[in-house]
C-alpha cells in the first residue's frame, strides 16, 4: 500500500522524540519518567488499535475486499437471505473459472462457517469425494437437475448454458450481481 510509507516517518519522529527527551535539560529521573510515559502511551495505543483491528473491525465495517473478490461470499449471503430463509435449500455454486480456486474458503469466511465443519469439508475434498458439501452449499452441479428440488444455483458467466437450461425448466432468475446469475425455485 502507498500509505505504508507513513510508518517510516513515524519511526523517524519517534527516534527524534526519544533523542530529544534524553538530551533535554532536566533531571535524569524526569527524563526517564517522560520516556517511560511515552512508551506506556504508545503501548496502550498499540493494544487498543490491535484489539479493534483484529477483533471488532469486521463487526463494525464488515469484510473488506483487499486481496480477493468478495463477491462469492456476498452472493451466497444474499441468496440465503432472499431465497433460503428456512435453510432447507441446497445452494449449488459454480463461479467463474478464475474464482473457483478460492470460492469455497471465501464462502466459509463470509458465512462464518464453524471451523470444525470446514475441516470436515476439507477432509472430504482431499479424499476426492465429489459430492462433498459445506453445510448446505455444494461447489459443483448435481448429477441430475431436478426442477422440483428446493435449490438455488449461483452461476458465473462461464456457465450461461447451464443457466439457460435451468431457466427453461422453470427456475426464476435474479441478476442482482453483475457477472452472476442466481436461479431459484419457489418450492
Amino acid at each position: 500500500y502507498n500509505s505504508n510509507a507513513i510508518y517510516i516517518v513515524f519511526i523517524v519522529l519517534a527516534i527524534e522524540g526519544i533523542d530529544y527527551i534524553l538530551k533535554a535539560e532536566a533531571p535524569q529521573k524526569l527524563r526517564y519518567a517522560a520516556l517511560a510515559a511515552s512508551f506506556a502511551m504508545l503501548f496502550v495505543s498499540f493494544l487498543l488499535f490491535s484489539e479493534f483491528y483484529f477483533r471488532r473491525q469486521t463487526n463494525v465495517y464488515g469484510f473488506h475486499a483487499v486481496f480477493v473478490s468478495t463477491e462469492p461470499g456476498d452472493i451466497v449471503k444474499y441468496s440465503e437471505g432472499a431465497y433460503n430463509p428456512a435453510d432447507n435449500k441446497t445452494i449449488y455454486t459454480e463461479f467463474n473459472y478464475s474464482e473457483r480456486d478460492y470460492a469455497d474458503i471465501l464462502i466459509a469466511l463470509y458465512t462464518e462457517t464453524d471451523p470444525a465443519k470446514w475441516r470436515e469439508y476439507e477432509a472430504k475434498k482431499q479424499a476426492g469425494q465429489e459430492s462433498c458439501m459445506l453445510e448446505n452449499i455444494a461447489f459443483s452441479f448435481p448429477e441430475n437437475f431436478n426442477e422440483n428440488e428446493p435449490a438455488i444455483y449461483i452461476l458465473g458467466t462461464d456457465w450461461n448454458h447451464i443457466a439457460s437450461y435451468l431457466r427453461d425448466i422453470g427456475f426464476n432468475e435474479d441478476l442482482s450481481f453483475p457477472g452472476y446469475t442466481i436461479l431459484y425455485n419457489n418450492t
